[in-house]
């Protein structure tokens, strides 16, 4: 399993890393466009819903997330900013108010249609971000992806050498608070020398080094609501489309709220 795991996670990062560097604008949104696609069917299996419905419900948030792309490419500066804002701002009181709540609620059997509309809220922002975040710099995107990843791996070895006391046992049994806590030191840390690579040591490195931990938090909230909402499923995994990995939402789960929030930050 381990092997298996090892050259799908190869495959796939060569296959993102080519497309980063190589697909132009247009082909670069397409290209993320059909993992919308399958992170949404695999969202319709949260809701329980049957395989008819679930190519209606991929097809219709994958549209609606080209749609609301569509809304924010417009010509005139000010008015493209106002919407990006906008489109990130909703997603932030998403991820913010009702994703945490949901997890500290961790309602069981919740209405299909409720769980439904919240992949619209979850994806579509997310899509947006993947654009504009390419389109504001390759290296703004390696750096947002590359804190989430420092974070999942400094709290899954943390979290099994010192993990004692569990962060949310009802909904995610394997986290722990001192695994929280050592991200987000190694997050602060890896913040700094992003930092410094991208603008040199300032008085805007502990803003920096700030937004990092904080973002480095809510990528906490997107993989707990996430798992939430498999549990209240009743699946192990989003989907089997990855070899060794399960599915596309296990893999972005954590993605999901910061990359709209980064983009929030960055906006100008």
């Amino acid at each position: 399993m381990l092997k298996l795991r090892i050259i799908s996670a190869v495959v796939l990062g060569a296959i993102l890393a080519a497309a980063l560097a190589w697909l132009p604008p247009s082909g670069w949104a397409l290209f993320t466009l059909l993992f919308i696609a399958i992170a949404a069917w695999e969202w319709s299996g949260f809701a329980r819903m049957s395989p008819p419905a679930r190519f209606l419900y991929a097809g219709t948030v994958t549209l609606i997330a080209a749609g609301v792309l569509g809304w924010t490419d417009a010509t005139n500066e000010e008015i493209r900013t106002g919407r990006l804002l906008i489109v990130y701002g909703v997603a932030a009181v998403f991820w913010i108010l009702c994703a945490w709540g949901w997890v500290r609620r961790n309602p069981q059997r919740p209405p299909r249609w409720l769980v439904a509309s919240l992949g619209v809220f979850a994806l579509a922002p997310f899509y947006v971000a993947v654009v504009d975040l390419r389109a504001l710099g390759v290296h703004w995107l390696l750096v947002i992806m590359g804190l989430v990843w420092t974070a999942d791996i400094a709290a899954y070895f943390v979290g099994r050498r010192f993990g004692r006391r569990k962060l949310a046992p009802a909904v995610s049994p394997g986290k722990t608070v001192e695994g929280v806590i050592g991200a987000l030191v190694c997050v602060a840390l890896y913040a700094l020398l992003a930092s410094a690579w991208l603008q040199g040591i300032s008085t805007a490195t502990l803003l920096t080094v700030t937004a990092a931990i904080g973002l480095a938090v809510i990528s906490v909230v997107g993989d707990l609501f996430e798992s939430s909402l498999k549990r209240q499923a009743g699946l192990k995994d989003s989907g089997n489309v990855l070899p060794g990995h399960g599915g596309i939402l296990d893999r972005i789960d954590a993605l999901l709220p910061v990359l709209p929030i980064a983009a929030l930050l960055l906006v100008r």
